[in-house]
């Protein structure tokens, strides 16, 4: 990677936002008996990937029974850089909780049953606990 690639990698890791502390979370919505899923603060609009680890991601936005967030970031693609860009949308509805991804890219869109935790109930600590994934 060349000296102007780092720069400018280095100028957009600058400019990305502080995030929201994910124990605030008000929902998390996933993949049954995994961690695999999404904590979300339906305050704020603050949401997370959950896994192994925590990604940050930019505030969704309430739209319809849905919360929505649109992800687009440079990830490492063996020695060059690549934009990733993803939708998610999260149903928080008890009777039908799920979520979807979505890729303009490669078009499509994958759709998940999902089970619904409330946090308020303390169901969400040891999600949020997780550590912040590292790039």
């Amino acid at each position: 990677m060349g000296i102007k690639s780092l720069a400018l990698a280095s100028a957009l890791l600058a400019a990305l936002p502080a995030y929201a502390d994910p124990a605030k979370a008000t929902h998390w919505v996933g993949l049954a008996e995994t961690a695999d899923g999404f904590l979300i603060d339906t305050g704020t609009g603050a949401a997370w990937m959950t896994g192994s680890c925590l990604v940050p991601l930019k505030s969704a936005l309430k739209t319809g029974d849905e919360w929505v967030v649109r992800q687009a970031e440079l990830v490492s693609a063996g020695r060059a850089l690549a934009m990733l860009d993803q939708t998610f949308g999260l149903n928080l509805d008890p009777a039908n909780p799920g979520f979807w991804v979505s890729n303009p890219v490669r078009g499509g869109r994958q759709d998940f049953d999902g089970a619904l935790k409330t946090c308020a109930a303390g169901d969400c600590r040891t999600l949020a606990a997780q550590p912040v994934c590292e790039n």
